[in-house]
């Protein structure tokens, strides 16, 4: 793999959210759809920032590391240092696990809304958008949250790592959306987070759209479309653009 290579999958990702954004505004009747995930969005927003504030001392009490009246100067320099990233860590992963909880409510609209993409880039009806896809869909991103979720607070919980919580967080937001395809072709989780490590710099620059303070609301369910976008193209250059239906028994 070249040096440059990094650099220019993180420079596609970030091309393929705009270009996602771009045939959201020429299919208005999908970006319609999405004004759900945004008001959920909202919702979710304000009750995450209420929770937090009613209980981070007692998050951060159970987080922080203990000090005494006779502990060094030092130590009570690095003590409020830790503090105070483990409060901002915190408060992320519960921004976090609002969006989680937003998307897993939403997820029919995004898989409609993925399909549709994907039948559009390739010119070929995709895996049917049955009851059962939508229901596995569903199931999936329930078991994804998890996972999210326990990685998220692994993070946390070790001192240094808390640093890139915010990144981490808005990567494992971004591999969220790039997921839709693969759960209609029914892979397994381990192949799914196989193929997303091998373009791990591609959702990456799809990520940093979501990171822009206070836009998540809405840059976050419009995401849905540049991530389908780099997971098909990912796909054909792998020669693994195939439906359920066409994969060997």
């Amino acid at each position: 793999m070249s040096w440059s290579s990094p650099v220019n999958s993180f420079s596609q990702g970030l091309k393929a959210y705009v270009t996602g954004v771009r045939w959201l505004k020429k299919h208005p009747r999908y970006l319609f759809y999405l004004s759900l995930p945004m008001a959920l969005g909202v919702i979710f927003f304000i009750g995450a920032l209420s929770l937090f504030a009613t209980y981070d001392e007692t998050i951060l009490t159970l987080l922080s590391l203990t000090r005494t009246p006779e502990d060094p100067l030092w130590w009570d320099v690095l003590y409020y240092v830790l503090k105070g990233l483990l409060y901002v860590s915190s408060f992320i992963l519960t921004i976090l696990i609002s969006f989680l909880m937003m998307n897993i409510v939403a997820s029919p609209i995004y898989e409609v809304i993925s399909w549709a993409v994907e039948k559009d880039l390739t010119g070929q009806e995709p895996e049917e958008v049955s009851w059962r896809v939508l229901l596995q869909v569903t199931v999936s991103e329930i078991k994804k949250t998890f996972f999210i979720i326990l990685l998220s607070l692994g993070v946390l919980l070790i001192p240094g790592l808390n640093l890139l919580s915010t990144l981490m967080a808005v990567f494992l937001l971004a591999w969220d959306f790039f997921d839709y395809p693969l759960v209609r072709r029914g892979w397994t989780f381990s192949q799914r987070l196989g193929f997303v490590r091998g373009e791990f710099w591609t959702v990456l620059g799809l990520s940093v759209w979501m990171m822009i303070p206070f836009a998540q609301i809405i840059t976050v369910p419009l995401a849905v479309a540049g991530a389908t976008i780099i997971n098909i193209e990912a796909l054909q250059r792998q020669n693994k653009l195939t439906r359920r239906s066409d994969q060997p028994c």
